[in-house]
């Protein structure tokens, strides 16, 4: 996992109380062509799982913008090909191939369906002046394989899982190094504040 993984990770953890399952390989004798999930977090109390993908850049310039939402998730919920061409036409978009069945069947295994799982989408931040990224954001995106509406969450980064995990996390000396260096910038700025 890499260190946005690991805060999403944490989040699911440690805000909404999942289990977490990260870095979930598609094996390729499965169809899978080296496909993984980023993360699936169950919430055992309440029954839900949820499918995680991430993709943080801290540049405002590489913001994601509700246009782009469609065609990744396109690629990372439902197992599109990633669109690229190449001279000779064996590219897997090219084909028209995609991975949705065995998105699915990766679903089945760990108990849960493609109907059933909640989708979120984790990004720095969301580039539209309409939405309040202080807040899970919903929103509807177009399954292109069957056509109907799926609802996506997306959650900033910046405005929304650090300023919770900042929040969540104590002084415990946590294992997770991640989690040890939000709980030493969450008391930085406490005693900071305290002394000002």
């Amino acid at each position: 996992m890499n260190t946005a993984e690991e805060n999403a990770a944490a989040y699911f953890s440690l805000c909404r109380n999942c289990f977490i399952m990260a870095d979930r390989k598609v094996a390729p004798q499965n169809g899978g062509n080296g496909r993984q999930m980023d993360l699936l977090a169950h919430d055992a109390k309440h029954q839900v799982t949820y499918h995680v993908e991430t993709s943080v850049t801290h540049r405002p310039n590489f913001a994601l913008r509700l246009e782009k939402l469609n065609e990744i998730c396109s690629r990372k919920f439902f197992g599109s090909a990633t669109r690229r061409s190449s001279p000779t036409g064996k590219t897997d978009h090219d084909r028209g191939k995609d991975y949705l069945n065995v998105v699915c069947n990766e679903y089945e295994k760990v108990g849960t369906s493609f109907d059933s799982v909640k989708r979120v989408f984790v990004c720095w931040f969301l580039n539209e002046i309409a939405h309040d990224n202080n807040k899970p954001i919903h929103v509807s995106v177009a399954n292109l394989k069957t056509g109907r509406p799926v609802s996506i969450e997306v959650l900033s980064m910046r405005d929304y899982i650090l300023p919770q995990l900042l929040k969540e996390v104590g002084t415990s000396n946590y294992e997770n190094q991640t989690l040890r260096m939000i709980g030493l910038i969450s008391q930085m700025n406490l005693q900071r504040n305290a002394s000002a």
